[in-house]
């Protein structure tokens, strides 16, 4: 295979596999706001869909937090405990008919889902990253963007991008085209953190 057969196909392998962890995201996501709605319901009202994982899991871990079962377990000071072993303490008052849990396992549920988008937003752009470092030069600048000087450094790697690979016809337009828009999710991702959630499920 050529220096340049080579180029294409370590592209598009980079896009191919960056499509499988947006769909993997994208799974994630619809799961989150399906059982979101549910909760809305369950929870008459005291759980919101917020526009951010941040803000989602902080809902979620306050309206946990002032559950009955976690009322009881600070009343005898029982405190640091994993998910894991709350979703125990929860199924174990339920099971004594302490209190109706079945909201608070399904927040604890969507904390966790909401945990994994993050695990795989990360996990993709450092795929990404580390891709890109065999394909562009100064590519680590990324890692440390600020707002003020993003726009200089992006348009540095389109022009890299167009001067080197486009313009001497080592890439063609559509493999151009998949380039950026990698280039694009860690812009996005070193600029804003996280996707933000969409309100509605318009996708």
């Amino acid at each position: 295979m050529s220096k340049i057969e080579n180029l294409k196909y370590e592209i598009l392998d980079l896009y191919t596999q960056k499509q499988a962890f947006d769909e993997r995201y994208h799974r994630k996501l619809l799961k989150f706001l399906k059982e979101s709605k549910d909760l809305v319901i369950l929870s008459n009202g005291l759980y919101q869909i917020e526009h951010t994982i941040r803000l989602n899991k902080i809902s979620l871990k306050d309206y946990v937090l002032n559950s009955e079962t976690c009322k009881i377990l600070k009343k005898f000071n029982v405190q640091n405990y994993s998910i894991a072993e709350l979703k125990q303490y929860l199924n174990r008052f339920e099971a004594q008919k302490i209190t109706n849990v079945e909201s608070y396992l399904l927040a604890l549920e969507q904390y966790e889902t909401l945990e994994d988008m993050e695990i795989l937003e990360d996990n993709k752009v450092n795929y990404e990253l580390g891709k890109l470092k065999i394909i562009l030069c100064n590519i680590h600048l990324l890692e440390t963007i600020d707002k003020e000087n993003y726009q200089e450094i992006y348009n540095s790697f389109i022009k890299q991008i167009k001067e080197q690979y486009l313009d001497n016809g080592y890439i063609d337009k559509q493999i151009y085209n998949c380039l950026i828009q990698v280039l694009n999710d860690i812009f996005y991702y070193y600029l804003y953190g996280y996707r933000e959630i969409p309100m509605e499920e318009t996708f």
